[in-house]
């Protein structure tokens, strides 16, 4: 079985793979935590959809903090995602808690077709962590693991540049209107070295954390879910607290 650090380490930096099972958890969490913001039962996604539809609802869930899964949700999914991963892992990984929230941070997102403003422009995720808008100490390894829900066929939310992981590239720093930081790439990049991650649903992608991606809008709704997971073997203990219960 391939560690996650090799499926993220490699010439792309980056794997795609299927969830097996582990898509219909994940389907699930997302449909009680979307029961939860209708006021209803959710069953499907379609359900969800339609809602969604309606007016000023996607300003409901616009932020980071509404998309996140509670404790409820999150703690349970964490220890069957850190079980079910086709991959061997360093003793002590976990789901991170970079909102400093007390457990592992899980959150989905939704972007609407041809919607330009509901995804951020070409960046890394280790930028993030540099600026200090994601906490966890510098010295753990980070791989973050995207997957679609829903998506249209033949089409890709994400977007990446392999074997960037590789290379330096320079950012500024944008204060949203939230408030918060973002960093931006700042290098001219031809835009025709950038390609679809294949990735469909029921399956997903690692990649590292220094690898240049961005989300994109396509032509239906686009749901996906996303989470990094922190390998630290040196801090085992207490990253094993924060999987099996909050701060």
């Amino acid at each position: 079985m391939t560690s996650i650090r090799q499926a993220t380490e490699n010439q792309e930096g980056f794997l795609i793979f299927n969830l097996g099972e582990l898509y219909d958890d994940l389907l699930n969490a997302f449909l009680a935590h979307g029961s939860d913001k209708m006021g209803e039962g959710v069953t499907a996604l379609s359900q969800f959809t339609s809602w969604l539809n309606l007016s000023n609802n996607f300003e409901r869930i616009k932020p980071k903090s509404a998309r996140l899964f509670p404790f409820d949700i999150a703690k349970p999914l964490a220890e069957k995602i850190v079980n079910s991963l086709p991959f061997t892992f360093p003793k002590g990984a976990f789901i991170s808690d970079e909102e400093r929230l007390g457990f592992p941070n899980i959150y989905w997102r939704c972007v609407r077709s041809d919607a330009a403003s509901d995804v951020w422009g070409l960046h890394t995720d280790r930028w993030f962590w540099e600026i200090g808008e994601a906490s966890v100490a510098k010295e753990w390894h980070r791989v973050k693991i995207w997957l679609p829900l829903q998506q249209p066929k033949n089409e890709s939310g994400l977007w990446i540049l392999p074997g960037s992981h590789n290379k330096h590239y320079n950012y500024d720093v944008v204060k949203g209107t939230d408030g918060k930081l973002r960093p931006r790439l700042a290098d001219e990049i031809k835009h025709l070295q950038l390609v679809p991650a294949h990735v469909n649903v029921g399956q997903a992608i690692v990649f590292n954390d220094n690898l240049l991606h961005s989300g994109v809008s396509v032509s239906s709704l686009r749901l996906s879910v996303e989470f990094t997971i922190a390998l630290n073997p040196l801090s085992a203990g207490r990253q094993n607290r924060m999987l099996s219960e909050p701060t």
